[in-house]
């Protein structure tokens, strides 16, 4: 019986469909690494106990002794104030020409005041022009989200997700339940939210309506009207750093409330009124979109690497 031929495998022949799957995979891990980096929670979120306080947002006083003609006690620039926080805290983290500095720093802050205040285009279109004005109407965008209603807790979710993506969000205050007691009555008041407490259904704010050193006419005051102005010469800028600044409504700069499921604040003397809108101030594209282009991109990169490979000529 004739003895059959060993065959010998061109060892290339093995080889290199194995590193084109493995270039695959390497591309691949490359873009979940991509996602992952784009989408991670921030430095300050423990995620162990789902909370946290994003640090540098200023507690902006919207009373305080100015040119500005709204400084009664039944007016005043709530939004703008709360705006005005948003834009100090991304002026020092990378968008400078939002916010100008003064050796006074309540000097700046009612300069700024007014320069926001000055804004044309009426109520929500004011932050979007000015975010323009100052140059970065292409890498930042205000976008409303409405409460939904129904018993769930939707508004409060997308409040939680959109301060772990890096947005600043504004929170939108109405009295639809009648409280009574309120400087603003019946009309609504805007605060600027800069963290919460999942497990527990809370809230942080900067409150525009109080500052570390007194209120005036902040809910239930048995002494309204009361003008405690921020002092440059003997008090620091009120920069919240976390929980730590977290207090009652006239000794810290940052308070906090309980909401439940319908999006209504239930502690605290703003308890009864509901969230009917958030001003999200966000990157463009938001940080899920960026994930989604790298992911393309890099996959595409590492496909079109070793397309390339594959027709490339044999040369021997």
């Amino acid at each position: 019986m004739r003895p059959q031929p060993i065959l010998f495998c061109n060892p290339l022949s093995v080889i290199r469909p194995l590193v084109r799957l493995m270039l695959r995979f390497s591309f691949l891990g490359i873009a979940l690494l991509a996602v992952n980096a784009a989408l991670a929670d921030p430095a300050w979120y423990d995620g162990t106990n789902q909370k946290g306080v994003e640090p540098g947002t200023p507690d902006f006083y919207q009373h305080q002794t100015n040119s500005l003609s709204e400084i009664a006690a039944n007016s005043g620039w709530c939004w703008q104030t709360a705006f005005e926080d948003a834009m100090y805290y991304l002026h020092n983290n990378g968008y400078g020409a939002l916010y100008t500095d003064n050796a006074n720093w309540v000097t700046a802050m009612n300069s700024n005041l007014n320069s926001i205040v000055g804004t044309p285009d009426g109520v929500n279109g004011f932050m979007s022009n000015y975010i323009a004005a100052k140059g970065y109407g292409a890498q930042l965008a205000v976008t409303t989200a409405v409460n939904p209603g129904g018993n769930t807790s939707a508004i409060f979710n997308t409040f939680t997700q959109d301060l772990l993506n890096g947005s600043n969000v504004l929170i939108h205050l109405v009295n639809s339940s009648g409280v009574s007691g309120l400087w603003w009555s019946n009309t609504y008041h805007v605060v600027d939210a800069v963290g919460f407490d999942k497990v527990n259904g809370k809230i942080v704010i900067a409150d525009p309506d109080n500052n570390k050193y007194g209120g005036f006419g902040y809910p239930g005051s048995t002494t309204t009207n009361i003008l405690v102005n921020y002092d440059a010469s003997t008090e620091l800028i009120p920069t919240a750093s976390g929980f730590g600044d977290v207090g009652t409504i006239t000794n810290a700069p940052l308070q906090e409330y309980t909401v439940d499921n319908t999006g209504k604040l239930t502690s605290g003397p703003y308890a009864g009124t509901l969230i009917d809108q958030l001003f999200v101030i966000g990157v463009i594209p938001e940080p899920s979109t960026i994930a989604l282009v790298l992911t393309s991109a890099v996959m595409f990169g590492g496909y079109r690497l070793a397309g390339r490979r594959k027709n490339r000529p044999r040369t021997g």
